[in-house]
């Protein structure tokens, strides 16, 4: 009985991860797929250890297009005070074949800073750390921060992914038009 047991807890959770891999949205055995695989719980790496993450209202997401010359704004409230050095986004990029540019405008009041960075080195379904000029000092109680991205060339897909706001403010506004009623997940690179 122990043995059936145990062969029968072995097998279980070597399908698990099998079935878990046909319903995240990957691949079929066609190889073919319309939508970018939504993302699993994704895990900083150690070079993005130090940013301070925007939390979002749930975990189911849906994907938010964005071509060449088009633009998301949305606002985002912040915890801490300091020396801001990156923005952080968290992206689609269709397997890696994301091409052109991500720029962010990154505001709190009348104080702003600007970066971009190139998709080519980006990594599906990961955080695209964009690097600031200068330095944004964010205060906390100097409201809101907003941020514009802008996506700059290329001819490739790209998505944002989008997911459940806590705050309406916090819903992006593809091209300064109506919210999409989904926040983008966001993070911020402190200095000090």
């Amino acid at each position: 009985m122990k043995r059936v047991a145990f062969g029968t807890r072995v097998l279980l959770s070597l399908c698990v991860p099998i079935i878990g891999a046909c319903s995240s949205g990957q691949q079929g055995l066609d190889g073919k797929s319309d939508m970018p695989s939504a993302p699993a719980a994704s895990v900083p790496n150690a070079s993005q250890k130090n940013i301070t993450y925007v939390p979002v209202g749930g975990l189911t997401n849906k994907p938010l297009g964005l071509g060449a010359g088009h633009s998301v704004s949305a606002s985002i409230t912040v915890t801490k005070a300091g020396s801001v050095a990156a923005f952080a986004i968290f992206i689609g990029n269709y397997a890696n074949t994301s091409d052109g540019d991500l720029q962010v405008k990154l505001c709190q009041a009348e104080t702003c800073s600007e970066g971009t960075s190139s998709l080519l080195k980006s990594k599906d379904n990961s955080y695209l750390v964009i690097p600031l000029k200068p330095e944004l000092i964010v205060r906390e109680n100097a409201g809101a921060v907003n941020f514009v991205l802008s996506r700059l060339g290329g001819n490739k897909p790209l998505v944002i992914w989008g997911y459940p706001p806590i705050d309406p403010t916090q819903a992006m506004k593809p091209d300064g038009g109506a919210p999409s009623g989904l926040a983008a997940k966001v993070g911020l690179l402190y200095t000090h």
